[in-house]
């Protein structure tokens, strides 16, 4: 018969190793998972600010080029009439806030109307150009009194978020070239 006789290079894991490696373990693993977690969560708020941004860039460059080449008046820091002269129509901005979402809209005015005045006439459907946080105009007019001859501009200020936690401000300034009200 043959009888075998362990010695200490044979011996197994006692319960007290096998489970200080468990915790050791687990606890490595919760801690990569909060780094993966907390990774990706800013990964995606990312996301969300960079589409935020690329979409009212795209809405302050078709603004911006509308309004350069027409004539504007403002009613109030949330409200500007342009004149276009390619199109001859005005066109009304807005910033109206309806229950909790604030909104930019055009809306376009269908009259004969000159660079002196957009008169009335039928109003066309209002368009959303994009959903904001907040916004104002600045408007400084054109001007063609001998010792104030100066071109206007118009300055827009947005405020865009997705939600309160990923705001992100944006501002451009437009230079009209309403040449001929200015008197240059």
């Amino acid at each position: 018969m043959y009888l075998y006789i362990y010695t200490s290079k044979e011996r197994g894991f006692s319960l007290i190793e096998v489970i200080v490696a468990t915790f050791i373990f687990t606890l490595t693993m919760s801690v990569v998972s909060q780094i993966f977690v907390s990774a990706f969560s800013a990964y995606h708020r990312e996301k969300i600010i960079q589409n935020n941004l690329e979409n009212a860039q795209f809405a302050l460059n078709t603004l911006s080029k509308q309004l350069r080449g027409s004539s504007v008046s403002a009613f109030s820091p949330r409200i500007i009439r342009s004149y276009n002269y390619a199109t001859g129509l005005c066109t009304r901005y807005s910033i109206l806030t309806i229950g909790s979402v604030t909104t930019l809209y055009s809306t376009p005015f269908h009259v004969n109307a000159t660079h002196n005045g957009c008169g009335a006439g039928s109003i066309g459907p209002r368009k959303n150009i994009m959903t904001i946080k907040d916004g104002s105009f600045f408007v400084t007019s054109s001007s063609s009194l001998p010792h104030q001859k100066k071109v206007g501009k118009v300055t827009i200020s947005l405020y865009i978020s997705d939600s309160v936690n990923f705001p992100a401000h944006l501002q451009t300034t437009v230079s009209l070239r309403d040449y001929e009200v200015s008197g240059l």
